[in-house]
């Protein structure tokens, strides 16, 4: 016998209407009040227009979509969770940057030579983008100062700016990156390049930025700094003393560089070196030699030596000198 009573059935009804009432209320109210151009799969629409490459997917809860097809596909439409967003073309703009709000699980953005200027960049302040990269941008030391309000950023690459030496000091802290890029900066004259704000990285290329034997000094604040890619012309063997420094450098790569054997030399006594590769330096067949033969535990890859009609050799093939 079923001992329910009619007082409780109907209870249980009353609450089971007013909480579908509520949730049928809030779908309604976001479906009105959010415009198309602001409803999160409206812009995806719109960039997508634009060609502009995004990763979005839309799915949502399993028990919505059992309960009503409809309010599944309405919470599809303004709830599809954006991954990355991606522009190559020039036509981003502050708006878009601004409309990245309505996106707070966005991973990665990506742009170059766009419309954004650095009062765009203020608009991602305080997001939790993991991935930040632009090129070709007039974007100076202040464009950083916002970036670095970005809480979860942890690689960060930027190429053609106009940020100075002094656009990663301590007033401008990434206490979660790892990883950073800077390619083609410009950066002038002989002031020491302050990476205080970011001394924590892990991994750091630096790729015709005009980098002088002084500049390169303040690489000596990266004491947890594992990987390096360096093809910076202008430093000589003295200037790569401040690389020799790094105690936690474990992989080297060196590129157009002005090295001889001699300057190869003076990388035998980094002990937690594991892998070094040279391209396109002045090294010689026998120097590489007998670095391998003085540091047997680190691997090291070579190409384009300085040898009589020129040597390309190929990674994982022994050398040889004919």
């Amino acid at each position: 016998m079923n001992n329910t009573s009619p007082r409780s059935l109907n209870g249980n009804r009353r609450r089971l209407v007013i909480a579908s009432v509520s949730i049928l209320a809030v779908l309604f109210g976001i479906s009105v009040a959010t415009p198309e151009l602001r409803s999160r799969k409206g812009i995806i629409a719109d960039w997508k227009r634009r060609g502009i490459d995004v990763m979005a997917l839309g799915d949502s809860p399993a028990w919505l979509r059992k309960a009503s097809p409809y309010f599944a596909d309405l919470y599809e439409r303004h709830y599809p969770e954006l991954h990355s967003l991606y522009e190559g073309d020039g036509t981003l703009s502050n708006e878009d940057l601004s409309n990245l709000r309505y996106f707070s699980e966005i991973q990665s953005v990506l742009w170059s030579d766009s419309l954004i200027s650095e009062e765009g960049l203020s608009f991602l302040r305080g997001m939790r983008i993991k991935s930040v990269g632009f090129w070709d941008m007039p974007i100076s030391d202040l464009g950083i100062r916002y970036l670095s309000e970005i809480a979860n950023m942890e690689s960060l690459s930027i190429c053609g700016s106009e940020i100075t030496s002094q656009g990663f000091s301590e007033s401008s802290r990434m206490p979660k990156l790892k990883d950073l890029s800077l390619r083609r900066n410009r950066f002038q004259g002989n002031e020491i390049l302050d990476l205080q704000g970011v001394n924590q990285i892990t991994t750091l290329s630096l790729y015709e930025n005009d980098l002088t034997d002084e500049a390169i000094k303040g690489l000596s604040v990266l004491t947890n700094l594992t990987e390096l890619e360096l093809k910076e012309p202008e430093l000589t063997t003295v200037g790569l003393s401040a690389v020799v420094a790094l105690p936690a450098l474990q992989k080297l790569r060196l590129i157009d560089m002005q090295i001889d054997d001699m300057g190869l030399a003076q990388f035998r006594s980094m002990k937690q070196l594991k892998e070094f590769r040279l391209e396109g330096t002045k090294v010689t067949f026998k120097g590489v030699e007998a670095f391998r033969k003085s540091r047997p535990d680190c691997r090291v890859y070579a190409s384009k030596f300085e040898l009589p009609g020129g040597c390309l050799v190929i990674e994982g093939h022994e050398l040889t000198e004919e």
